[in-house]
């Protein structure tokens, strides 16, 4: 019976030391969680807000100086006017259009990194779950082992 219950109190022991492991774990897992979580939100606070209102101030600019203010001017000032008022509108065009496509870019940049942190968070969410089963299992083990203990001790 001696040696039985020693036993049974090393294995007690082995358990609680399993516990405050998985334990441990699952802090790291959390704090890792909170950790890409403040990562994510610093990453939102850096990202440049869309200014609507400075394009769509660009394009009245362009669309009001690409009509000529009187007939007078048109004739005045000639062909020449028209071409460079033509080629400013057309470097403006292009100007909007770049900003555009790197403003797609960084979306889809962004928009993949996201993708990236969400798979992470599903994986420690994974990976939790796991822990916390194992440390539900241990611990009813733990509990069993420790009533079959007392038992002994009382025979």
């Amino acid at each position: 019976k001696t040696e039985l219950l020693a036993k049974l109190k090393q294995e007690a022991e082995d358990y609680e030391t399993k516990i405050r492991i998985e334990r441990g774990k699952v802090c790291h897992c959390e704090g890792e969680k909170e950790r890409h979580a403040e990562t994510l939100a610093e990453h939102r606070k850096r990202q440049p807000q869309c200014n609507y209102r400075s394009s769509s101030a660009a394009v009245s600019t362009m669309a009001t100086t690409a009509t000529p203010t009187s007939s007078h001017q048109l004739r005045s000032s000639g062909h020449r006017q028209l071409q460079s008022t033509a080629q400013q509108d057309l470097r403006q065009v292009r100007l909007l259009e770049n900003r555009l496509s790197k403003a797609v870019m960084r979306l889809a940049e962004t928009n993949n990194h996201n993708r990236i942190l969400r798979s992470k968070f599903d994986h420690f969410r994974r990976e939790k779950e796991t822990f916390d089963s194992r440390y539900r299992k241990l611990k009813r083990e733990l509990h069993r082992r420790k009533k079959t203990l007392h038992k002994l001790q009382e025979a």
